[in-house]
């Protein structure tokens, strides 16, 4: 409940600053979808979801704030779903100053927060919240990116998992 309230004051406040500097093509916002692949042995691969405001310095570089949803199944009879959720701050750089076509890397780094539903009830586990780095390299074609990340949790486990996303800016 808390994730989807954040991801509702996420798209009101983009939505208030869009409008108001309509003509300014140095803001994004992106509508991100994926599939998230963690390297637990117990845990199976599954979707994720997110939003990701941008703001452009110049025709090379973009700083944002990213969050991601992810629900992973489990192989664990008493755990049916794992869930994360990261919040960080990131960077991109891109390779050309061709805008409507070329190849980006980049870095992040903020928090995750994992948890659990499970039992016949849907009885949930908050989980723990950790810091985390997050690194990406990726291809972006006019509107659409299309990325590869790799997540690093920097808890005891060090847990990592790793997706290819879809990304679609509307503005």
């Amino acid at each position: 409940m808390k994730d989807l309230i954040v991801l509702i004051i996420c798209c009101f406040s983009i939505s208030i600053v869009n409008a108001q500097l309509n003509n300014n093509p140095k803001i994004d916002f992106d509508i991100r979808i994926g599939y998230g692949i963690p390297s637990e042995a117990n845990t199976n691969s599954g979707l994720s979801f997110g939003l990701e405001p941008r703001y452009w310095l110049g025709d090379n570089m973009s700083f944002g704030l990213k969050a991601d949803f992810q629900d992973f199944g489990t192989n664990l009879a008493d755990i049916g779903v794992g869930r994360f959720s990261s919040y960080m701050l990131t960077g991109d750089f891109y390779s050309s100053d061709d805008v409507a076509d070329r190849l980006f890397g980049g870095l992040g780094l903020g928090l995750f927060k994992s948890g659990s539903v499970s039992g016949f009830f849907g009885e949930t586990d908050s989980g723990d919240l950790n810091w985390g780095i997050m690194g990406r390299v990726g291809y972006l074609r006019q509107q659409v990116r299309i990325s590869f990340e790799y997540n690093v949790v920097l808890n005891g486990d060090a847990f990592i998992y790793y997706g290819f996303h879809f990304a679609w800016s509307p503005f």
